[in-house]
């Protein structure tokens, strides 16, 4: 796919300057967008300071300028493509790597799917908001491919994303997804068989900082998105 050609050339740049594999400069790509969008500058700078602390400040400087260009890159091309990018930027790397552990459907068949298995016949009936939930989120792509199907359609209801992966680069891709998309949604990290939450990113992404973090409890009743819709 074209459009993901200047964010991976853009990384590149990163795994040249630092040595480092594509894998470790894809993850910490995304923790400093999560960090960012969350506005959690004491994480976002506990990345920057690792980076000075092996590779330098004036290389950890251009790897913070290349990782924020990336941003950039992806937010136009998210934009332009109208479906999930960043699922492509991961499959794309991981071609070239074996840590990278996921495959993400292709978007054509993830449309397709995404209107068969989330959007309802009835769906211009249901009171809003409605709930579409992917127990296996990936990199949220069935998520943002329901959105678009639902944006489409006349008078579809207003609607609630959430999705659970046990993998944390995927549960984070979702949530940056989402936020990049201006979904509203919780998307939690564990696995959806045995109920498990370790950590929840809810996306608000009509505030300042869209994404919010959390580690819940057991008891914890999360109900906080349906009361702002």
């Amino acid at each position: 796919m074209d459009a993901i050609v200047p964010i991976v050339d853009e990384l590149e740049g990163v795994t040249r300057e630092t040595g480092l594999s594509p894998y470790p400069v894809f993850r910490d790509w995304l923790d400093l967008m999560v960090h960012a969008f969350a506005g959690d500058d004491p994480a976002y700078l506990d990345v920057v300071d690792r980076y000075e602390d092996r590779h330098g400040e004036e290389r950890a400087r251009a790897c913070v300028e290349a990782y924020s260009r990336a941003l950039g890159e992806l937010v136009v091309a998210t934009a332009d493509v109208n479906h999930e990018v960043l699922g492509s930027v991961y499959d794309h790397l991981g071609a070239t790597s074996d840590s990278f552990g996921q495959h993400f459907t292709p978007h054509n068949v993830s449309d397709a799917v995404a209107r068969l298995a989330f959007i309802p016949d009835d769906v211009q009936d249901i009171d809003p908001p409605l709930r579409l939930h992917d127990p296996a989120c990936g990199s949220g792509r069935m998520l943002v491919s329901a959105a678009k199907i639902l944006h489409e359609m006349h008078d579809a209801p207003t609607a609630i994303y959430t999705g659970q992966d046990k993998d944390p680069i995927c549960a984070k891709m979702t949530a940056l997804n989402l936020a990049l998309a201006r979904l509203p949604g919780r998307i939690v990290l564990g696995d959806s068989l045995t109920l498990e939450e370790r950590k929840v990113w809810t996306v608000r992404p009509w505030e300042s900082r869209p994404i919010s973090v959390d580690v819940p409890s057991d008891s914890t009743e999360k109900t906080a998105l349906e009361g702002t819709l």
